[in-house]
């Protein structure tokens, strides 16, 4: 099982010195990690990049935005995090796809 996890800066290391590692997701081939400006929200793909998901770092929620028959593009956030952007098809074309947060 392959899982994504996310580095987060705890305010003191770990008894080791080691940093906090906390693994965000569970599915097997979570992939195309993008995490939102403020650092609150990870998109990614999986599903073989054919759902792209929200994940709330604080782990309060998750959320499917889109379902695909097409394989997608890794999601990127726009610099106020208002939108995600990806490369996907619609009416089978191809392009790059946005959600509007």
């Amino acid at each position: 099982m392959v899982a994504v996890g996310l580095l987060l800066s705890p305010p003191s290391p770990a008894a080791n010195g080691e940093p906090r590692i906390r693994q965000l997701t569970f599915v097997g081939d979570a992939e195309g990690v993008a995490l939102d400006p403020g650092g609150t929200t990870v998109a990614f793909l999986t599903g073989q990049r054919r759902a792209l998901v929200l994940r709330e770092v604080d782990g309060d929620g998750e959320l499917t935005l889109l379902q695909s028959a097409e394989p997608l593009g890794r999601p990127r956030w726009s610099p106020d995090a208002s939108r995600l952007l990806f490369a996907g098809a619609t009416d089978g074309r191809r392009g790059i796809l946005g959600i509007s947060r």
